[in-house]
């Protein structure tokens, strides 16, 4: 973990052309010691997506004609948040008040929210930062970790509460209150643990929309979100191949490439025969089998968190670890054949045609047939993307 410094927070300030999320997120800014008249130069200056985003949620515009005034709030040299001049584009860093002519300076809301928010929370116990949140525990980490919420049976994986103040809200003083939220935990055999940021409002719930969504036991119900642990997430997940591609090209840059070498990736290019996974079609990725369970990559992240001596490298675990208890994961059982075909039917009973044989018929199909099997297609498409297939929704019927 990464221990909070107040001191290295700080606010600069710049004139913005543009914004974007592409390629980790960036803003323009203008050179003003380049620039001249209507010469105008522009750096790129990387800032996270995320924050960029939440930018852009607030203010809608990213692209301005004229460059607007723009706030960064820094932690060390990370941008944690971003600030709007609140005249927009007619903002100055100096202006004229009241009739008196007296210059008056622009200080952003985040610079004054440093001093009369941040401050003075810090004054107690240890906190800790994860690049958008400082954190801190209700007793000493130790005591934390032993009062933990198991989450899976070995006892190994616990749900840490945790109080949060998230920095991105720097510039929103009644945004900057304490708020609960939760990190997990691995304690291993010999009593040593690794702990995450708190990246999950409620780590308790992670991977509950995978098992849950449509599938239903077989009493006919849906599971309870209280019957789920990661017990369950590992018998009806799959860690896919679109995590263990984005790990190893994150993972290999800060740890060197025998850090990825978990995730036995030639045998993955022998399984899908070939070399150049990245140009695997995205639904397949999506939906492949990595072959490493899911607590196993996770107690794998926890592990390379606890090896993070600086932020940037802390930042990236904090990614990969959102990524895969979200998009990383998907639900195995949806390629099971009793979620693919309907009652009484198996892949032996469907026919292997040729093209040809397949379109016969076509042109002589009825529009009411024809909406008919894209709308099934289009059901089956959009379930297994989800990670989820409603029983009976397959594409083959049981009259076919």
């Amino acid at each position: 973990m990464i221990k909070f410094d107040i001191e290295k927070l700080r606010v600069e300030t710049y004139w913005v052309k543009s914004l974007t999320t592409a390629l980790g997120g960036a803003i323009q800014i203008l050179d003003e010691e380049q620039s001249s008249g209507n010469d105008e130069v522009y750096h790129r200056l990387p800032v996270p997506m995320s924050v960029v985003r939440q930018f852009k949620t607030q203010h809608k515009v990213i692209k301005y004609l004229r460059p607007v005034l723009v706030a960064v709030a820094y932690y060390d040299n990370r941008a944690v948040a971003l600030e709007r001049h609140p005249a927009g584009c007619m903002g100055l860093r100096e202006e004229k008040f009241g009739e008196s002519g007296l210059m008056k300076k622009w200080v952003p809301e985040c610079e004054r929210n440093i001093d009369r928010c941040i401050r003075p929370q810090v004054q107690k116990g240890d906190w800790y930062f994860d690049g958008r949140y400082m954190y801190t525990f209700n007793s000493t980490l130790d005591a934390a970790i032993k009062k933990a919420e198991f989450l899976s049976k070995d006892r190994r994986f616990r749900c840490v509460d945790v109080e949060v103040v998230g920095l991105h809200q720097l510039s929103d003083r009644l945004k900057l209150d304490l708020s609960d939220r939760t990190c997990l935990a691995y304690v291993a055999f010999n009593g040593q643990y690794a702990i995450s940021p708190p990246i999950w409002k409620n780590a308790r719930q992670v991977g509950e929309a995978k098992v849950l969504g449509t599938h239903k036991n077989k009493d006919g119900g849906k599971r309870k979100s209280q019957d789920l642990n990661f017990d369950k997430v590992d018998q009806f997940c799959a860690v896919n191949l679109s995590f263990a591609l984005k790990a190893a090209a994150q993972l290999s840059k800060e740890f060197g490439y025998e850090a990825v070498e978990p995730l036995n990736l030639p045998q993955l290019m022998i399984r899908l025969n070939t070399v150049n996974l990245p140009k695997v079609p995205s639904e397949v990725k999506d939906t492949f089998d990595s072959g490493m369970k899911f607590t196993h990559a996770l107690a794998w992240m926890l592990g390379f968190a606890r090896r993070s001596e600086n932020l940037d490298t802390y930042a990236t675990i904090r990614s990969l670890m959102k990524y895969l208890t979200s998009s990383g994961l998907f639900f195995k059982q949806a390629f099971d054949p009793s979620n693919i075909f309907h009652k009484g039917q198996t892949l032996e009973t469907v026919p292997l045609l040729s093209k040809e044989q397949a379109l016969e018929g076509f042109e002589t199909m009825s529009v009411k047939d024809r909406l008919e099997i894209i709308r099934q297609h289009r059901t089956t498409s959009r379930a297994t993307r989800g990670g989820n297939v409603v029983p009976g929704t397959g594409i083959y019927g049981e009259d076919d």
